[in-house]
């Protein structure tokens, strides 16, 4: 994926953000986010605004936590932003959740699917995974 313009960046953050782009906001760089619908995040990769095929380290990528997302209903995703100033300008997705009861076969696929991740939730209670 090519390195995202200012203006790239501008309508990027307007999806992710409520405030839209801010530049103090960016800590490093670096700006956090939580949240995302898979609607949005299909958005992101419609307009060419974040990599399907971008993963932060070891996690799936892009494209497989909106899969699962698509396919089950009420799970946000969580990451960050990197600032158009920098080379690595990107949308990073660390990881999704979902709060409420969950039914099993809900509770299984996230089991098999992010049971690997760095910090791993999965209850009826929360369903969360983070990958560093």
């Amino acid at each position: 994926m090519d390195k995202m313009s200012k203006n790239q960046v501008m309508v990027r953050d307007a999806i992710i953000f409520a405030d839209g782009y801010v530049k103090r906001e960016y800590k490093g760089g670096v700006r956090r986010f939580s949240g995302l619908s898979a609607k949005k995040l299909q958005e992101l990769i419609d307009l060419h605004l974040a990599d399907p095929g971008e993963a932060q380290n070891n996690s799936p990528s892009i494209a497989e936590f909106l899969n699962f997302m698509d396919s089950h209903d009420g799970y946000t995703a969580h990451g960050y932003t990197v600032d158009y100033t920098r080379d690595d300008c990107r949308v990073s997705i660390e990881g999704i959740e979902s709060p409420g009861y969950c039914e099993a076969q809900e509770l299984e696929d996230f089991v098999a699917a992010f049971r690997d991740a760095d910090d791993f939730e999965a209850s009826t209670k929360r369903m969360y995974c983070w990958y560093d």
